[in-house]
């Protein structure tokens, strides 16, 4: 399943995002979304971590990413349903090596995608030389069954039996391959129906102990990822535990009692059935479901939206939207800073947690990993570098520097100027909120342009008072000061911007064209 589903990843993990990019516009599209992409990479896990990014990166809502979780589910049973029709009805483990063989030789002469391409292939040939292994395997234990010891068939029993699904899938980090291992069990006699139903919920829930774990730590994104996930699948799995005994009898009923040959194909419909009635019935409570989420994970950061989960650094482009998405809100955070410093509106930012914040981020982009022949990507990285520089300066410039602001602040000689100042930070501020990066760039250019020219003549004026004796040789040195802070931070804020535009993520509307990052 490893081999199989990394190597699907590696072959159409941009095809996927891109999908989950273009089509989901709400839960419901994410859901199907996340079904179908799911079902092709074979890996829940895959889907979710894009989803992930794309929320940190503000592409998606919470609520439309909770969609994709939610149909992620729905395309796991993908696998179940192969090995019950193909594995089991067609026998396809005596022809298996040869597609082993196949995809290896296909690996060696191919590159790129087309390689990992080769090793999915042969992953998806390994897991039915596995199934044939397994049921040789459990040929003799028809008669001696290690889980005759939970004795008849009672709830606590079957309680039991959720457990150890939940255990088993903790251990082998795939609720595929154990969904695998039970169908096999269950087509050799080892458990009835009942058993490998329970065992198969059980391992539902055990994905998500997985999920979890992994999002400690990480960013409020993930973490509130990890917890809807796990919420999620535990109202699932009550649903599938109460529905058991009437699908079990119903089973029953249209088999006469008689399994055998079909208990595969049942226990992966009911697989299926739970999961898909779980979809529906929460899907019309997306949001109220989020808002529960959202209180059980509240946001208690001073910065947010900060998304740098260390499991996105697989995907370097999601990692490299989170960082974009971080460097926006440093800057914004900035922004209000200045605008504090040089009027009463505004905020002031907390300087000591941004600077441990930025070197996060530092660490963070000195970790992702860019593939060859990405010239996208390494664009991005390079302008996402010096923007990180700028608001670094821009942050030294503010805790530094303070009292340069505070005397610009109070000289009437740049009352106009610090007004105007002020008022196209504004702009700028509002048009990276609502991901205008072209226009911010524009604003910042001419507003550090118009600074510039305009501080210039003040200097002249300054320089000639000292000359004269207006003022004293110190004020006016401490005022030039003042000036030449205003310049810097002027050019670091354009800086900012224009490198924010050329690292923006290009925004795919809903019929599939492409805009360009100035339109993004």
């Amino acid at each position: 399943m490893f081999v199989m589903t990394e190597n699907l990843r590696r072959a159409a993990g941009d095809l996927v995002r891109t999908a989950l990019r273009r089509f989901t516009h709400s839960p419901v599209s994410g859901a199907v979304t996340g079904a179908l992409t799911t079902a092709l990479l074979q890996s829940s896990s895959a889907t979710t971590v894009a989803a992930v990014g794309f929320v940190g990166a503000g592409l998606l809502s919470f609520p439309e990413a909770l969609g994709i979780i939610f149909g992620a589910n729905i395309g796991t049973t993908v696998t179940g349903w192969i090995v019950a029709l193909i594995g089991f009805k067609l026998k396809l483990a005596a022809i298996a090596p040869p597609v082993v063989f196949l995809g290896v030789v296909i690996r060696v002469i191919g590159r790129g995608r087309i390689a990992s391409a080769g090793l999915a292939i042969a992953g998806f040939g390994l897991i039915f030389v596995g199934i044939g292994e397994m049921q040789t395997g459990m040929a003799g234990f028809d008669q001696l069954s290690a889980l005759d010891r939970f004795g008849s068939d009672t709830i606590l029993a079957r309680l039991a039996l959720v457990a150890l699904g939940i255990i088993a899938t903790v251990i082998t980090q795939s609720s595929s391959a154990g969904v695998a291992a039970t169908l096999t069990a269950l087509h050799a006699g080892a458990i009835t129906f009942e058993q490998a139903a329970a065992l198969v919920i059980g391992m539902d829930v055990g994905t998500t102990v997985t999920a979890l774990l992994a999002s400690i730590g990480g960013s409020l994104g993930a973490r509130r990822t990890g917890v809807s996930h796990t919420v999620y699948n535990l109202l699932t799995a009550t649903g599938a535990f109460f529905l058991l005994t009437p699908y079990a009898a119903m089973v029953a009923s249209l088999t006469d009692g008689d399994l055998s040959g079909n208990g595969e194909v049942a226990l992966v419909g009911f697989h299926t059935l739970f999961n898909l009635l779980g979809v529906v019935v929460v899907l019309p409570f997306t949001t109220r479901f989020a808002h529960m989420i959202e209180w059980m994970v509240p946001d208690r950061s001073a910065f947010s939206d900060d998304v740098l989960d260390r499991r996105l650094l697989r995907e370097p482009e999601s990692a490299l939207n989170s960082v974009h998405r971080a460097m926006t809100n440093y800057y914004v955070a900035l922004l209000n800073h200045v605008n504090k410093m040089l009027s009463d509106k505004g905020e002031f930012a907390d300087l000591t947690l941004l600077d441990g914040a930025l070197t996060q981020v530092s660490d963070y982009l000195n970790d992702i990993e860019i593939e060859k022949g990405s010239t996208a990507d390494v664009a991005r990285m390079v302008s996402l570098m010096h923007a990180l520089d700028h608001v670094q300066r821009l942050h030294e410039r503010c805790e530094e520097d303070a009292d340069r602001g505070e005397l610009a602040r109070r000289m009437p000689l740049v009352t106009d100027l610090r007004k105007r100042f002020v008022d196209d930070n504004f702009q700028i501020e509002n048009a990276i909120q609502e991901k205008r990066y072209a226009d911010a760039r524009n604003v910042s250019g001419a507003c550090a342009e118009s600074v510039n020219e305009a501080l210039h003549d003040l200097r002249e004026h300054i320089v000639r008072e000292s000359v004269t004796g207006e003022i004293e040789a110190v004020s006016g040195g401490k005022r030039l000061d003042a000036l030449r802070w205003m310049h810097r931070v002027a050019d670091h804020i354009a800086s900012i911007a224009r490198h924010l535009d050329d690292s923006a993520i290009p925004v795919l509307p809903k019929d599939g064209a492409t805009d360009s990052p100035d339109t993004a």
